[in-house]
């Protein structure tokens, strides 16, 4: 299972945490199949530790 099913499957399930995607493809297809998997926001490696504290602090 794959970062993509696993946030279609938490979704299904009802489940509403935060999904954050981490990837190092920059393609701007990537950003769409993310929201459409029902992730809520995405990273793109590399990246700082403070881009993913605000992200995480973004959605507490």
């Amino acid at each position: 299972m794959d970062g993509y099913e696993a946030a279609k499957t938490m979704r299904a399930n009802g489940i509403k945490i935060p999904i954050i995607a981490l990837t190092a493809n920059l393609k701007k297809e990537i950003e769409q199949q993310v929201r459409e998997a029902g992730m809520d926001d995405i990273i793109v490696k590399p990246f700082l530790p403070e881009e993913l504290y605000k992200k995480v602090q973004q959605y507490s």
